[in-house]
């Protein structure tokens, strides 16, 4: 089965790449998840709407347009990048807040 890949699903996997190249996932230290937004949002303006000070990443799509594609390539192109390590064969991703 080939799935043709749309360019807002590439978008948004690569946004969220970006943000969390540099975030240390064995130590979870919220300060280095913090600079990684200030960051991101420092070289990526968008218009941002605080709804709470939880650090959370949504990936908000309408129905049928690919989000269980895209949730599932950022996780796999993570992996593959090194930025989720794992100590065993079962990739594992723990809630950041």
């Amino acid at each position: 089965m080939i799935f043709e890949t749309q360019q807002y699903q590439q978008d948004c996997i690569n946004n969220i790449i970006t943000l969390l190249k540099d975030f240390d996932f064995d130590t979870h230290d919220t300060a280095s998840l913090k600079k990684c937004f200030e960051h991101f949002y420092s070289h990526t303006p968008q218009p941002i709407q605080t709804l709470s000070n939880r650090r959370n990443i949504d990936i908000l799509m309408e129905t049928g347009t690919g989000k269980t594609f895209t949730y599932l390539n950022t996780i796999f192109l993570s992996y593959t990048k090194n930025i989720i390590k794992t100590n065993s064969s079962f990739l594992c991703l723990e809630k950041l807040s």
